[in-house]
């Protein structure tokens, strides 16, 4: 499976899990590309059979530890944090234009 159709089905999953499906369509894929790295995408596959899932059978599904779940978790959060840190407060003097905050 190419990165793309990973990403697609990802975009799948995601949108069936919450009440009203979104069409997956360019836009989406763009917006998963953005806030979901690579290495995450196998482990949201885990929740294809079953969107709402124990740490049991989270475990099971994924074939990741517990520990190994939580390390994921937080190591995501914190590179997210590094890498999205905007200027959201001056968007509209900017008119519209988000501007990067830092470089890590």
């Amino acid at each position: 499976m190419t990165i793309d159709e990973k990403y697609k089905k990802a975009g799948e999953i995601i949108s069936t899990a919450g009440g009203t499906p979104l069409p997956v369509n360019d836009t989406l894929i763009k917006l998963l590309k953005f806030f979901i790295m690579e290495d995450e995408l196998d482990f949201i596959a885990a929740f294809a059979e079953k969107k709402s899932q124990t740490m049991e059978q989270l475990k099971q599904s994924s074939g990741l530890s517990e520990d190994e779940i939580n390390k994921k978790d937080l190591k995501n959060w914190l590179k997210l944090g590094k890498e999205r840190q905007w200027d959201y407060k001056n968007i509209d003097k900017r008119k519209g234009v988000l501007v990067k905050l830092t470089d890590f």
